[in-house]
């Protein structure tokens, strides 16, 4: 049997002390993709939330607790691990946030320091593991394999066998696992921050009346390099570009270094930023990034409109579809359950 001591059931895969920066009152402004109507406000506790999202489904749990020391031996031994790391990381951000208003014309003076990157980069490695969209990432590339195994194994069997032919549907209880893997495994998350360390980064400050977005999913990217046979859209891949908005005023920019050296006199610098469009461009990458909800400090979606009126499959809901290249079915694995 298995008892339960002041569960949790409203669980952030973003903490509200992290969008507390994008709130007055704890209050702030959604635009919902998948709703797509006019934005409303409410309270940061009532986003980018979901029922028991890390709870350890019960049947697992009590198949595997035996193998956990005493303090882990709770189904939601995750939810409070993380609020151990929301504190770490709040204090980080404040910091940044501290240096750029205690420092005399912030202006392209230093904002990170190494062991600023190296320790951002873990609980920046951390947010982006934790989020829904992570989740649903993972589970899409998880079906896929498995059903390119299933169909492969009956291809061999049987040469007119086509892939699709039968559907292999994972548990999806299995789902919080998977995530799981990724982000309890101190060798994956290493793996992970190391990578994003290794970018060219900058603190941009935002010198305009619109303030940053920011959204379920705040790390986002954007592609530079044109895809052919493979994807250059990974966390370390050529002439990716990610952005992570730490307030309405201060956003972070990684830029991969080989193909960003243009950046590279910014480097760990407060770069201001007064030109409107620079502004757009980082709120359209939480705009196509996120899962389904962006989140703005005031009710400025001016961009969301114009989206709606020039480029309406922008706001579409998320498309989680996995493209996998070559084998004896060519490109046909477009594995998309929504």
């Amino acid at each position: 049997m298995v008892i339960h001591v002041s569960k949790v059931k409203n669980q952030h895969f973003v903490p509200q002390s992290y969008l507390k920066r994008f709130s007055i009152n704890e209050q702030l402004f959604v635009y919902d993709k998948v709703i797509n109507k006019t934005p409303y406000k409410t309270h940061i506790r009532n986003v980018a939330a979901e029922s028991y999202f890390y709870d350890i489904p019960e049947d697992i749990f009590n198949q595997t607790k035996d193998r956990f020391s005493p303090e882990y031996r709770d189904i939601q031994f995750v939810e409070k691990e993380l609020s151990k790391f929301e504190q770490k990381f709040n204090s980080l951000l404040n910091n940044l946030c501290a240096k750029f208003l205690l420092t005399p014309e912030p202006h392209f003076k230093k904002a990170l320091t190494s062991n600023d990157r190296e320790d951002l980069s873990v609980h920046l490695a951390l947010q982006h593991l934790r989020t829904r969209d992570s989740r649903r990432q993972i589970a899409q590339i998880n079906k896929t394999i498995t059903q390119m195994l299933f169909d492969l194994s009956m291809y061999n069997e049987d040469k007119n066998y086509k892939p699709g032919e039968y559907f292999v549907e994972p548990n999806p209880e299995h789902e919080v696992i998977d995530q799981l893997s990724f982000m309890l495994n101190p060798e994956k998350l290493l793996e992970f921050s190391s990578v994003l360390n290794s970018h060219i980064w900058f603190v941009g400050v935002n010198q305009t009346d619109q303030p940053f977005f920011t959204s379920d999913a705040p790390l986002v990217r954007k592609a530079h390099m044109p895809e052919d046979i493979m994807s250059y859209s990974g966390l370390g891949s050529k002439g990716i570009e990610l952005a992570f908005p730490v307030s309405n005023k201060l956003i972070i920019t990684l830029c991969e270094r080989s193909y960003h050296k243009v950046v590279e006199p910014v480097e760990n610098l407060f770069f201001p930023i007064y030109d409107l469009e620079v502004i757009k461009y980082y709120n359209s990458m939480q705009i196509i990034g996120c899962e389904r909800q962006v989140y703005c400090s005031q009710n400025k979606f001016m961009l969301v409109e114009e989206y709606r009126e020039n480029n309406s499959s922008v706001l579409r809901k998320k498309d989680y579809t996995i493209q996998v290249n070559g084998g004896p079915f060519g490109n046909k694995y477009q594995r998309n359950d929504d």
